[in-house]
């Protein structure tokens, strides 16, 4: 049940997607989740974004075509040019549909990824390779990727769309699209798509999980390695400038720093290994005094400088902090001179560093803020520095990205080390593992592209190799040598299937044969007249009754037209009414020259008009070679016709028995006590004349009432007085109908509402046939509620008139009919209920009787109940016109 509902649910649509708005409507759909498709994109690594928008391209193009394909491209490409604001997106993505639709076809899998595959290789990637380091002004090996990713998308969409396509196509079979846009569709092009998508999405995704991987670990190794080098550059730093102090401070102190300025310039100068930058004499109060390099805005040091001039024992050395991004240390001499304040550039403390890190890093001295720490040498941290502006790709941010990593410095003021350098050399080494890996994958889809045509032409060449060899059997009965190989299972069960299929022919074969052989033993034995022609009208088939009626023997008639042995009645009649006819009134002349009226109706279920191919000498059923008629002489058919309406009237009346006992009954009760009351009062005192007049009137009226019930039955069973054709009211007899069997209908508890409109109807026929009818519709509906509750017994009958045409419904509230026995209910001698005694031939007679009235009656399917639906040509009314 579920599957005739899905396949009806697939044949609606299939009609309902040649309309030209519900097509318009899928291609704005597509062009929708198309854009959409480019906009939710998935972000692999690093830029590598895969976008599907084009999925939805190639499903338009399968299912609507190529217009609807380069709109639907179209549409999707304006995300790609917000995105990255170059406007050749539109030409390359929109090229691809116009290329791949070209040479496509609607509704094709099998050509649309060799196709796409063709485009990317042939045209797609170099021009975007050239557009991207032209116009873009793109590194060569970022192009390259970016190319290659593009080519790898779109493969992995035509994938997706055609897995899709085929899927569809494969799980709904009865889902057809139009004959005009497809071309055959292959197994293998399923086969493809699945085994692509199945190898290639693992593949790519691990690809991708291990770069990613791979990426952060080895950013997680240079955040440890610069910890490491920052605190060892601390220390280097630390011990350097203390030596250096020291040094500088005791080759100082020999010499007056306030006078011998020149000499203190020419000994700096003459140490080009480590010498400061900048030296201060420093003042009692702070001040400083410059006595070598260039004056900056260090003007007085925020120290007690007193207090370390008067606790000095011995010379000593100290960090003081950071100046500008260099370092400052400060001596004092154990003489009681001045004490020196030194300025060292960054750069020279970063000589002294042995690090690979600190060789390529930025080197300096970072004052500390009220809020840092400034105690602890352990005080290290490390961060990635990279931007966050989202107008700026992934990659372009990381190649401008560093790594940052400071300690706090042991000085007298707070300061920091802090050690910077770019991770531009290991992005650039992921950037070409990723492009690597893209360029990898790319060549993977096409080979499996490319793998699933040489899959395609294999298997389209194995099933022309099966269809070759299942001719060849069914000819020789056995399989050339040169077409199956044995060392192969496939072709082993080739040979085994085709010799089953060989025998089981042959079985049908003998079984045809058996059963033609015993329909002719039928055809020469049965009694009844038989023929059958071809689809030209020739005779095929006369059997001996026939030629027995005929009088024509069976040689002098083969091959010749039907229709010069049998002529059209003027008086036919269409025998299923309102549709094409089944047994029709044709007049043969037999080899005497005596006319003979026989009913012809054509054997099988075919609804065909057996007067067109009895009549035409044009082929009208090609697809059947032999059609065989019955005949029946009109006369013994309507003399076996009365005799099955008159057996199905007694049964009728068998089953209103109890119905005319009821009405009989009642008005001899009257009667009786009528009579009785006279005879008791006469007995003992005069009857007056009034009472005698009165009980005499009474029972006259009751009996003339059982004669109308008596005459009734008379009527019924032996029609007397309906030979005439005349006009009567259907509603009457219809009352008429259901008071013959209203005791029979009350102890089945089944209530009867007739609704009639107020104006009189007039029909024209024989009323007693009309009566039966109606009298076996509701025996029928009064049967078919025997099991429903007593409460919902109902029938009701409805008239009502359209122009010149009555139609009558019946309906009750029984279980209803069945959709396998809608089609047979009106056929003889067919009953769903002769285990109860049913005997099959009610409705068939109430067709007959119908049709014979020049009405039609047929069975409405309903949800509740069954109905019956008759119709009858009116009869004007006399008064109009």
């Amino acid at each position: 049940m579920r599957r005739s509902a899905s396949l009806t649910l697939i044949s609606r649509f299939k009609i309902l997607l040649s309309a030209s708005w519900l097509r318009a409507l899928l291609g704005s759909c597509f062009c929708i989740f198309s854009y959409l498709g480019n906009v939710l994109n998935v972000d692999m690594f690093f830029g590598v974004n895969f976008l599907f928008g084009s999925v939805f391209v190639w499903l338009a193009m399968f299912t609507l075509g190529a217009s609807w394909a380069i709109s639907v491209a179209f549409i999707g490409s304006l995300h790609t040019v917000e995105l990255w604001g170059h406007w050749y997106a539109f030409f390359l993505f929109t090229m691809e549909a116009v290329l791949v639709c070209s040479l496509g076809k609607m509704g094709s899998t099998s050509r649309a990824s060799i196709l796409v595959l063709l485009y990317w290789v042939v045209f797609g990637a170099p021009m975007a390779l050239l557009l991207y380091s032209q116009a873009l002004d793109l590194p060569w090996s970022t192009s390259l990727m970016i190319a290659s990713k593009q080519t790898l998308n779109g493969l992995l969409n035509v994938m997706i769309a055609t897995f899709a396509f085929t899927s569809i196509l494969f799980v709904f079979p009865a889902f057809r699209i139009p004959k005009k846009w497809k071309e055959a569709n292959s197994y293998s092009g399923l086969l493809q798509a699945i085994f692509g998508l199945a190898f290639l999405l693992p593949i790519l995704l691990s690809e991708f999980y291990e770069l990613k991987r791979n990426f952060q670990r080895n950013v997680s190794d240079e955040l440890a390695q610069a910890e490491i080098n920052v605190r060892r550059s601390s220390l280097n730093t630390a011990t350097f400038l203390k030596l250096e102090t020291v040094f500088w401070g005791t080759s100082l102190s020999e010499i007056n720093v306030s006078d011998d300025l020149k000499q203190i310039e020419q000994l700096v100068e003459a140490d080009t290994s480590a010498s400061p930058s900048q030296i201060y004499s420093v003042k009692n109060d702070g001040s400083l005094q410059l006595v070598y390099g260039q004056a900056t805005n260090l003007q007085k040091l925020a120290l007690p400088v007193q207090i370390l001039r008067d606790t000095q024992e011995k010379q000593m050395s100290f960090l003081l902090g950071c100046h500008e991004g260099n370092f400052m240390s400060l001596f004092a001499p154990a003489s009681g001179t001045d004490l020196l304040a030194f300025i060292w550039r960054a750069e020279t403390a970063k000589s002294i560093s042995y690090s690979q890190h600190t060789a390529r890093s930025d080197f300096k001295c970072v004052s500390g803020s009220p809020e840092e720490p400034n105690g602890s040498s352990d005080e290290t941290s490390v961060a990635v520095l990279r931007g966050t502006d989202p107008t700026v790709s992934t990659l372009r941010s990381w190649l401008e990205a560093a790594v940052q990593a400071q300690t706090s410095f042991a000085s007298l003021s707070p300061a920091f080390l802090q050690v910077r350098h770019t991770l531009k050399p290991s992005i650039l080494q992921v950037q070409q593992d990723t492009s690597a890996a893209v360029q990898r994958l790319c060549f993977l889809a096409m080979l499996i592209i490319l793998g699933g045509q040489i899959l395609d032409v294999l298997f389209r060449k194995w099933v022309a190799k099966f269809a070759s060899t299942s001719e060849a059997y069914l000819k020789n009965c056995k399989p050339s040598a040169s077409s199956i190989n044995p060392n192969f299972r496939e072709d082993r069960a080739i040979s085994f299937w085709l010799d089953r299929f060989a025998k089981a022919v042959e079985n049908e074969e003998q079984s045809k044969e058996q059963a033609q052989q015993k329909f002719s033993l039928l055809l020469a034995q049965v009694l009844t007249p038989v023929f059958a022609t071809d689809s030209a009208g020739k005779i095929k088939v006369w059997n001996p009754a026939l030629q027995e009626l005929s009088g024509y023997p069976e040689d002098e008639v083969l091959g010749k037209p039907i229709s010069h042995f049998l002529k059209r009645s003027p008086d036919s009649i269409v025998a299923n009414d309102a549709q094409q006819a089944k047994e029709l009134l044709f007049d043969v002349t037999t080899k005497s020259g005596k006319t003979v009226h026989l009913v012809i109706g054509k054997l099988g279920t075919e609804k065909s008009d057996i007067g067109h191919v009895l009549t035409s000498e044009e082929k009208v059923d090609p697809a059947s070679s032999t059609s065989y008629f019955i005949a029946q002489n009109v006369g013994s058919f309507k003399e076996a016709q009365a005799k099955l309406l008159h057996a199905s009237r007694l049964a009728a009346l068998g089953e209103m028995a109890s119905s005319f006992a009821h009405e009989l009954n009642q008005p001899l009760n009257v009667i009786a006590l009528a009579a009785g009351g006279v005879a008791e009062r006469a007995k003992y005192d005069e009857v007056p004349k009034e009472y005698l007049i009165a009980k005499a009137e009474r029972i006259e009226a009751q009996a003339l009432r059982a004669g109308r019930v008596i005459q009734g039955i008379r009527n019924f069973v032996l029609e007397i007085g309906d030979e005439d054709i005349v006009e009567f009211d259907p509603v009457a007899k219809t009352k008429s109908a259901n008071d013959l069997i209203r005791e029979q209908l009350r102890l089945a508890n089944v209530t009867v509402h007739i609704n009639a409109p107020s104006g009189e109807i007039n029909i024209k026929g024989r009323p007693i046939l009309f009566e039966q009818a109606m009298v076996n519709l509701l025996v029928n509906a009064k049967q078919a509620m025997e099991r429903q509750a007593l409460s919902e017994r109902k029938v009701s009958i409805t008239f009502s008139v359209h122009d010149t045409e009555l139609t009558i419904l019946v309906k009750d509230t029984g279980p209803g009919i069945s959709q396998e026995n809608l089609e047979r209910i009106f056929e003889p001698f067919f009953s769903t209920k002769k285990h109860n005694g049913g005997s099959g031939i009610g409705l068939y007679m109430t067709k007959s009787v119908i049709k014979e009235l020049d009405g039609s009656i047929r069975a409405v399917r309903e949800v509740h109940g069954a109905c019956f639906e008759i119709k009858f040509p009116t009869v004007p009314d006399a008064s109009e016109g």
